[in-house]
C-alpha cells in the first residue's frame, strides 16, 4: 500500500469516525454526538467532579448486589439452618469491591466474613465502622507479621488462621505485647489448620497443634481444612480424594478433643454443593456467591453471575478498508482477500484484561444487539473488532456501547463464552477485569 493510499484510508476513517450525516469536524457540536447542553451539566455532576465519573470512552464493569444477596439466600436454603455460613470476601470481593457488596453480606447475619489481606479488612471495618454493624473476620490465609500486629492493635474483630507453631507462636508474642502496652489482657482467637492434602500450608503433626493453642494469649476457636479437589471434573476422582482428605481431619480432630464450642469447617462451595457429608458445622463459600460455579454444581443456574458486564465504548470506525490489510500489531491479521471491510476500534485491551491473543479462537463483542469478531492482537488499550456484517439500516458508529460479556436486547455473550475463546478460566478473568478497571453498581 502507497503512502497516499493509506492517507486516504484514514480520511475516509476519520470522516466516518468524526461527523454524522457528511458534517465536518467543526460541525459535531451541532449533532447528537456531542450535546454540548449537555455538557453543561458536569460542572455540578458530583461524581465528575469526585473522581468517580464512568460515563466516558473507558471500560467498565457492571456489578449486581441484588443477585449477591440472592446467591447467598440459595446458600442459606442449601445448608440449612445448623450449619453456620462463612461469607468469603477475599481478593477484593472476589474483584467485585468490597465496599459494593457489604451491606448485602452483612444483612444475611453470617457466622464470618472470610477475607485474607488487611487492605481488605479496612474497607469491611470502615463499612462496619460507618453502619454500626460488627460481624466477626476470619482470615482464611496466613497472616503477615505486620498485619496481624495492626488487627490486634487496632482490635479489629478478627481470628487468625494458624497453620504452623512458629507462626502460633509470632502471635503470641504479638497479644503479649500488645497487652503490655494497653495494660490489660489481649487474646487472638485462633482457627488452627490442618493440612490433609492441599500442601501450601496447615499442620502436619497433633504435637505441634497442641503446643500451639496451649501459648498464651492464642484461644482456639475453629479448626479447618481446604480440599485441594472439590471441583475434580473427575467425580469419582473428586470424590475419592475429598473424602480420604476428610478421613484425616477428622482422625486429628478426634485426637484434639477440641471443647463442643470450637467451629469445624472442611466445605468450599465445590465440596458444599456435591457433598454434604463434608460440610461439619460451618461452610465457607466464596465462588458460588459470585455464581463462579461450574454448570455440572449448578444445573439449574441458582447462582448468578454478579459481575453482569464487562464494556467498553467504539472510539474509531473504518470503511472500505481494502483486502488483505494488516490489523494489529505483528500484522498476525490480514482483512479477507476478496472485499473491503470495516473496522471498529473499542477502548479495551489487555491493561483492562483482555488478552492480547483474544482474537485467536473468536473471541466476540456486542455491538447494537448484534455479535463482531475480535481481530488482530490486542493492543494495551485498545482492541479491533470486524464489523462488516453490521446491518445496513443500523451501522455502528461513534461512542456505541460494546459488551464484552453481558445482555444486549436478545443477545448475550457469557463469561464462559470468554473462558472457552481465551482458555482463561473464569474466575481468573474476572479478577483480572474487576481489579483493572472501574465497577459500577447496577441493580437487576
Amino acid at each position: 500500500m502507497n503512502r497516499r493510499s493509506f492517507i486516504k484510508i484514514g480520511l475516509a476513517a476519520s470522516g466516518t469516525l468524526l461527523a454524522t450525516n457528511g458534517l465536518p469536524l467543526f460541525a459535531l457540536a451541532e449533532t447528537d454526538i456531542f450535546p454540548v447542553k449537555g455538557l453543561e451539566g458536569l460542572l455540578t455532576d458530583p461524581e465528575f467532579n469526585s473522581g468517580t465519573f464512568y460515563r466516558g470512552n473507558d471500560a467498565c464493569v457492571e456489578v449486581a448486589p441484588d443477585i449477591f444477596a440472592a446467591n447467598i439466600r440459595e446458600m442459606k436454603k442449601d445448608i440449612g439452618q445448623k450449619v453456620k455460613l462463612c461469607i468469603v470476601m477475599k481478593s477484593d470481593a472476589y474483584a467485585h469491591g468490597v465496599e459494593n457488596l457489604m451491606a448485602e453480606a452483612l444483612r444475611a447475619e453470617p457466622a464470618y466474613i472470610g477475607m485474607t489481606g488487611n487492605k481488605d479488612i479496612r474497607k469491611a471495618i470502615r463499612y462496619m465502622d460507618k453502619s454500626e454493624t460488627r460481624t466477626r473476620i476470619l482470615r482464611i490465609a496466613p497472616a503477615t507479621f505486620y498485619e496481624a500486629a495492626e488487627a490486634a492493635l487496632k482490635n479489629w474483630p478478627i481470628e487468625e488462621l494458624i497453620g504452623s507453631l512458629s507462626q502460633a507462636k509470632a502471635l503470641s508474642r504479638i497479644a503479649t505485647w500488645v497487652s503490655e502496652k494497653r495494660g490489660e489482657k489481649q487474646v487472638i482467637p485462633v482457627h488452627v489448620n490442618i493440612n490433609t492434602g492441599m500442601g501450601r500450608m496447615g499442620f502436619q503433626r497433633v504435637e505441634d497443634i497442641r503446643k500451639a493453642i496451649s501459648l498464651p494469649s492464642l484461644k482456639l476457636r475453629g479448626i479447618m481444612t481446604h480440599y485441594a479437589n472439590a471441583y475434580d471434573p473427575d467425580l469419582k476422582h473428586r470424590e475419592e480424594l475429598t473424602r480420604k482428605q476428610l478421613d484425616i481431619f477428622d482422625d486429628v480432630v478426634a485426637k484434639l478433643k477440641p471443647p463442643k464450642n470450637v467451629i469445624i469447617h472442611t466445605a468450599n462451595s465445590g465440596a458444599t454443593l456435591c457433598f454434604p457429608w463434608s460440610r461439619r458445622n460451618m461452610v465457607r463459600i466464596g465462588g458460588a456467591l459470585y455464581g463462579d460455579i461450574p454448570k455440572e454444581m449448578n444445573p439449574d443456574s441458582r447462582y448468578q453471575r454478579v459481575m453482569t458486564a464487562f464494556k467498553s465504548k467504539v472510539v474509531w470506525v473504518m470503511n472500505k478498508i481494502p483486502p488483505n490489510t494488516p490489523v494489529g500489531y505483528e500484522s498476525v491479521y490480514h482483512t479477507p482477500p476478496d472485499l473491503e471491510s470495516t473496522l471498529a476500534t473499542v477502548k479495551v485491551g489487555y491493561n483492562n484484561g483482555l488478552p492480547s491473543w483474544a482474537y485467536k479462537k473468536g473471541t466476540q463483542v456486542l455491538i447494537r444487539g448484534q455479535k463482531f469478531p475480535v481481530v488482530g492482537k490486542t493492543s494495551m488499550n485498545m482492541v479491533v473488532v470486524d464489523v462488516t456484517k453490521q446491518q445496513s439500516k443500523d451501522k455502528i458508529s461513534f461512542e456505541d456501547e460494546a459488551l464484552f460479556f453481558g445482555r444486549q436486547g436478545n443477545q448475550e455473550i457469557s463469561i464462559e463464552d470468554i473462558e472457552q475463546t481465551t482458555s482463561i478460566p473464569g474466575c481468573e478473568l474476572t479478577l483480572m477485569i474487576g481489579n483493572t478497571n472501574p465497577r459500577i453498581v447496577v441493580r437487576k
